[in-house]
């Protein structure tokens, strides 16, 4: 079975949680609380399988995987 594939709202997401650091910021810049930007997070690990590391705070992500995966969506 294939993994979901992302949406660009939460590529869009992910993308801004990494430029600021901060998911609270994230969460203003989207106009979303905390939690739906965290949820939103959640969907795009889901939908791109790549696997954490074991780096604190934001750096779970294998962001350069997501990274690529913004910039193909937004393209089409």
């Amino acid at each position: 079975m294939q993994p979901p594939v992302p949406d660009l709202r939460s590529l869009q997401i992910v993308a801004a949680v990494a430029d600021s650091g901060s998911m609270l910021e994230a969460s203003r810049q989207f106009g979303m609380t905390q939690s739906a930007v965290s949820q939103a997070v959640r969907r795009a690990e889901a939908a791109v399988p790549v696997g954490r590391s074991k780096s604190p705070g934001y750096g779970h992500l294998k962001l350069p995987h997501l990274m690529i995966a913004v910039s193909a969506a937004e393209q089409q």
